[in-house]
């Protein structure tokens, strides 16, 4: 059962504004990008390999701040006659550093559009990410978005963290790709690393499809034997419930009772870890017929933060 989230974001109103300014430039860039760079699994692998410091090291480059305000000043300056030639350079110099380093560029982007700009609409600076991946024919490549982002989900500037999570959201939504596959896919280079994927990451998964994303949760971080055979018997369960309900097929309130007590008694294992048991909060906050008195005080007393932070929402005898 996957569940979706709608975030409004500040850009969204703004794209028709936006394919206005780009459109003088869409044929060039359409003709630039017909060779773009598509990483290979052991590129990503490698990208992956420097997680740990990517966050922490990110700052503003120079160079690529320049590139990026430079082809992207039709939007800051809507009414300023660019001479054609001149924006084809910029476009030029824009996708050399994109195939030299496709990530960078992409959070260098993300940087720029968090950074106030004098005289500027913070709203069309928002644009910026969206603007250069449509000039560089990028719009639909998820896999390399998400592989930009992932890191910065980590990020100590906490304007980065939220733009991150929000562009997230709105791209999704702009392609129509709400599906996890991307983020299963790279999510799963982090097995046998020594460290663990973002935690927002990880809330963010669970949240959209708990049942998809806690088993592989659970084949990333290796879970023990006992761990791993409750808690894949118990998303069989609970995912079994889930089908008939849906499709009218329960019998009673058997299966509703049988997905009840596997939740409580994953919940109840001395080795659940936190995704786990944020796993069966995010179920039974989508599922209020499985929220059990027993789970119910025990999410709201829990230690994690996204645990209590959803038990805080549910109202007494709901």
């Amino acid at each position: 059962m996957t569940r979706h989230t709608t975030r409004s974001f500040i850009f969204l109103p703004g794209i028709m504004v936006l394919s206005l300014w780009l459109s003088p430039l869409w044929c060039f860039a359409q003709s630039a990008t017909q060779g773009a760079i598509v990483q290979t699994e052991e590129q990503i692998r490698a990208e992956f390999t420097n997680f740990p410091s990517a966050a922490e090291a990110l700052q503003p480059d120079p160079a690529y701040q320049k590139v990026i305000a430079d082809l992207l000043e039709p939007l800051r300056y809507p009414t300023a006659k660019i001479d054609e030639s001149l924006r084809k350079q910029r476009l030029e110099k824009c996708r050399q550093l994109f195939e030299k380093d496709e990530p960078k560029l992409i959070r260098q982007a993300i940087v720029y559009s968090v950074t106030p700009v004098p005289q500027t609409d913070p709203a069309e600076h928002a644009y910026s990410v969206l603007a250069v991946m449509e000039l560089l024919g990028q719009t639909g490549n998820r896999n390399l978005l998400i592989l930009a982002m992932i890191p910065l989900l980590d990020a100590k500037d906490p304007k980065i963290q939220t733009y991150v999570q929000l562009f997230r959201g709105q791209f999704e939504s702009f392609t129509n790709q709400p599906s996890l596959d991307a983020y299963v896919k790279f999510l799963s280079f982090y097995d046998n690393k020594k460290f663990s994927p973002p935690r927002e990451l990880i809330v963010y998964l669970l949240h959209r499809a708990p049942g998809e994303a806690v088993l592989v949760m659970d084949a990333s971080f290796r879970t023990n034997a006992a761990l791993r055979r409750q808690l894949r018997w118990t998303e069989h369960v609970v995912s079994d419930f889930l089908w008939k309900k849906e499709n009218n097929r329960l019998s009673g309130d058997a299966e509703m009772n049988l997905a009840n007590k596997e939740l409580e008694n994953l919940f109840g294992l001395d080795s659940c870890p936190w995704w786990a048991r944020l796993y069966v909060a995010e179920i039974l906050d989508g599922h209020a017929e499985l929220r059990t008195q027993k789970l119910v005080e025990q999410i709201k007393k829990d230690t994690d933060a996204a645990l209590k932070a959803i038990g805080e929402k549910w109202q007494p005898g709901k």
